[in-house]
């Protein structure tokens, strides 16, 4: 990448602030919508907490996966959910829910976007195409079905000779989310092609459809890097191959380092402005009472 970026023609670039301002608003709009989700999930999971504090518990986790091996996030949230009286079987699945319901909810949005871009005369690929992003997309919904995840979980107990407390969960509630994780990454990959045009010419930009298939192949393949902060490396590796067939090696470079910095920022931003609220609340709780006593 490195090299790439000696080749790399600076006149491409430009900077528009209204372009980069829509792709904040997008990415504070998908954390927000995966904040929701989030305590939704934690009341199916049976944990006992309002929307402040689920809110809270999960806008500090996001710093753990930045920790090689993610066990930092895992935890602190069974760390942060003592408090509320959860027990450590209750965060776990409330982890692993999260996990599908993202994983689910990208297989479908980019199962959805693959067939929807595909542009050929072949009656027969076109079906196939279709026949593909329909099985990804159930096989994914299926994962969420507590059945699936008990039969694993049985698996893995004889393999381990451990036992394990089976997922108490209903399905319906947990597949009501799915669509709106969907609607979360795609507001992510659409704030990752904002930033893009507000750095290059929209000229020189690939189509929003095409970006939301690479960005969100990248983002799959960065949660799947357990041993990698924030999923760093593998996640470049799939923006670079995806983009430089269409912008060019030196440019996608320069682009894939500006999204790896852009979200790096706006994450730590959001995670500042909750600490930031949460400590003047709690500053305002006591004042008032003091001031009642």
């Amino acid at each position: 990448m490195r090299a790439n970026l000696s080749g790399l023609d600076t006149s491409r670039f430009r900077f528009s602030f209204r372009w980069l301002a829509l792709s904040a608003i997008a990415f504070f709009l998908h954390i927000a919508i995966q904040g929701l989700a989030w305590h939704r999930l934690s009341r199916f999971c049976g944990i006992e907490s309002d929307l402040p504090t689920s809110f809270r518990i999960w806008s500090y986790s996001q710093l753990g996966k930045y920790v090689p091996g993610k066990i930092a996030r895992l935890g602190y949230l069974v760390f942060a959910y003592e408090k509320c009286g959860a027990k450590i079987h209750q965060v776990t699945t409330l982890v692993l829910l999260e996990f599908l319901g993202n994983f689910t909810g990208m297989i479908i949005l980019a199962a959805g976007c693959i067939t929807w871009a595909v542009d050929t005369p072949d009656t027969a690929m076109q079906r196939t195409y279709v026949g593909v992003g329909a099985a990804a997309a159930a096989i994914g919904l299926s994962c969420l079905h507590p059945r699936i995840l008990n039969s694993l979980l049985c698996l893995l107990s004889r393999l381990t000779r451990k036992s394990f407390e089976p997922f108490e969960f209903r399905y319906k509630q947990v597949l009501a989310l799915v669509p709106f994780y969907t609607l979360s990454l795609f507001l992510l990959c659409l704030s990752n092609w904002l930033l893009f045009v507000a750095l290059v010419d929209l000229k020189e930009v690939p189509s929003l459809i095409s970006s939301i298939v690479i960005f969100g192949l990248a983002n799959l393949t960065g949660w799947f890097a357990f041993f990698t902060p924030g999923g760093l490396g593998a996640r470049e590796a799939v923006l670079q191959l995806g983009f430089q067939g269409r912008v060019g090696a030196p440019l996608a470079s320069a682009l894939t380092i500006a999204s790896r910095v852009w979200f790096t920022l706006c994450e730590l931003l959001f995670v500042a402005g909750v600490w930031a609220i949460t400590v003047s609340a709690r500053f305002a709780f006591r004042r008032r009472a003091r001031s009642g006593k």
